[in-house]
């Protein structure tokens, strides 16, 4: 199981701050670097959206908002069209849910 050092509240932070795109990719950045910290780093093979998978899947928490952050996080990354505030909105609303999951499954709080 995930310990509940992994923190969500800079990730949420650096997604507020600065332009869409930049934004998205730091938060998922953050979030990357605050689960390695914890004791889960992504493995050299892995995609973010195989780490993910992996990580997801021994916290057995729900996986559907972090494969939508992730998603999110790759289009802001890689792509070429504008990412706009809606994008950072469906990112906040990803990670508040990723959050609440993890809320839910091992008592980690603000």
């Amino acid at each position: 199981d995930l310990p509940p050092e992994i923190a969500t509240e800079t990730a949420r932070l650096v997604l507020t701050e600065g332009e869409p795109r930049n934004a998205i990719v730091a938060c998922w950045m953050q979030l990357e670097a605050e689960t390695a910290w914890a004791g889960f780093p992504r493995l050299d093979h892995e995609t973010s959206a195989e780490y993910v998978e992996r990580v997801i899947a021994m916290a057995s928490v729900d996986p559907g908002p972090i494969t939508r952050l992730a998603a999110l996080y790759r289009e802001a990354r890689f792509s070429e069209h504008p990412i706009d505030e809606h994008h950072r909105v469906a990112a906040i609303e990803a990670l508040e849910q990723v959050e609440q999951s993890l809320i839910a499954r091992i008592g980690l709080s603000r």
